[in-house]
């Protein structure tokens, strides 16, 4: 029976922290430890989020720019703006389209016109660079906007860590608890005569 409630009493400082890295720190009374894990929580949250405005703003600057200089059209599925980011206008596009449908069925005919008619792009969402300098311009805000995105995965990680070492920090705080060990003190100090 003891055993049993030592492993809830345990649980629940350890669901506290995968929760909220700290939270079974300062429930055990370590405020020092808990309060570094809760900066350290703030700083990849505010980092995270941080990051995830500006990507998203970046795409958006791109997008932008894109109805603007080329043609294209506002609302449409990321897939679409990867299309206008590789191909300088909808009639390249659609002409990869039908290289491809002849790639893809070299012998029949209505195989080809059936995969032309479903992936080829026309009406309003039509686009067309004016110039080389625009279309680059366009494909280097992406690539940046792309990275930021990239970013924020390192601070999701980080944010997964901190849960992990909170966990275990708190298993070695009730073992050291447990078995009654004081908490160490390294001191460094200096004499110079």
């Amino acid at each position: 029976m003891m055993i049993v409630f030592l492993i809830l009493q345990i649980s629940e400082h350890l669901l506290a922290s995968a929760f909220l890295p700290g939270l079974g720190e300062y429930m055990l009374d370590e405020r020092k430890m808990a309060g570094k894990f809760f900066i350290a929580e703030a700083i990849c949250w505010g980092g995270f989020l941080t990051l995830k405005y500006y990507a998203n703003k970046l795409n958006e600057n791109a997008i932008d720019f894109a109805i603007l200089k080329a043609g294209a059209k506002k609302g449409l599925k990321e897939d679409y703006y990867l299309k206008v980011e590789t191909f300088m206008s909808s009639e390249d596009y659609n002409q990869h389209i039908c290289d491809e449908a002849r790639y893809l069925y070299p012998e029949n005919r209505d195989s080809q016109l059936a995969y032309i008619k479903r992936n080829t792009i026309k009406g309003d969402s039509t686009w067309k660079w004016g110039s080389e300098e625009d279309y680059f311009k366009f494909r280097n805000m992406r690539a940046e906007a792309r990275k930021r995105e990239m970013l924020t995965s390192w601070f999701s990680n980080a944010l997964l860590f901190l849960r992990i070492l909170s966990v275990f920090n708190v298993i070695r705080i009730k073992k050291r608890i447990e078995v009654g060990i004081a908490p160490c003190k390294i001191e460094i100090s200096f004499k110079f005569k």
